[in-house]
């Protein structure tokens, strides 16, 4: 059984899962009911008289890297002071929360060498933007299937373009998203990567498993990479993997 953990990396890990075994008819709670914490692979899944190891692997599109580039990596440090703000003030009011942020990069980027009183101020000023954008109900919250999915955010924004709301963990989880100008399919060339990333995985899954014969991958688009599956239906790779799943808040079988 796998149970609910306060290490994002592996929490997020199953929820990426769940698209997987929603198609094949398992609930959240019968999925961790099925499944065993594990890292090489990161999952094994109990199905039907087999058990079957699960790799996964977040997909994100590559953002250029020059020198001053303004892109997200450039605002990475303020970006991180703003979250972690956040959290420590959640905690506080004792309200535990676990949002994904997808902020005006543009206007951090130019705002990342302020001084440290300048700091505290836009700190002050995000948090504030935060609880109107949550009061005002522009958020989207991970799971809820009866919520429609907006393409055009609530105009005008400041420092936050979106909010995306996850389970809540045992503390506060804040992370921000890399942006993009919109949802648009995601580039077959990133998703080919990311399986021959984990391609060369399976060698040592089989040593330390012996007993495993099916090994599935899940490839993961999160959603503040701004990309859907859209365009993907009907596309087979060749892999060693026995089945290849790429998923979002839904999912499509590769092989």
């Amino acid at each position: 059984m796998f149970y609910r953990t306060d290490n994002i990396k592996k929490e997020r890990e199953f929820q990426s899962i769940l698209p997987i075994t929603k198609e094949l008819g398992y609930d959240e709670q019968e999925t961790r009911n099925l499944i065993t914490d594990s890292e090489s692979p990161d999952f094994l899944f109990k199905f039907g008289d087999k058990t079957v190891g699960i790799e996964v692997i977040e997909c994100h599109p590559e953002i250029s890297r020059g020198k001053g580039a303004k892109n997200p990596l450039a605002a990475e440090k303020i970006t991180r002071e703003i979250c972690k703000y956040i959290e420590e003030s959640q905690d506080a009011k004792s309200e535990v929360v676990n949002y994904r942020i997808g902020f005006n990069f543009a206007l951090l980027f130019a705002l990342r060498k302020v001084k440290r009183i300048e700091k505290e101020r836009i700190q002050k000023e995000v948090y504030l933007e935060l609880q109107k954008r949550m009061d005002n109900g522009d958020y989207l919250v991970i799971g809820d299937d009866t919520q429609e999915l907006h393409t055009e955010w609530v105009k005008p924004y400041h420092y936050i373009r979106d909010i995306v709301i996850d389970k809540p963990l045992e503390k506060s989880i804040v992370t921000y998203s890399y942006p993009a100008r919109g949802a648009i399919t995601i580039e077959h060339e990133f998703v080919f990567k990311a399986i021959a990333e984990k391609e060369a995985k399976i060698a040592s899954y089989q040593k330390e498993h012996p007993d495993i014969k099916e090994f599935w991958l899940c490839v993961h688009i999160p959603m503040g990479t701004y990309r859907t599956l859209y365009g993907f239906e009907g596309i087979t790779i060749k892999t060693l993997y026995d089945r290849v799943y790429l998923t979002d808040h839904t999912c499509v079988r590769l092989k």
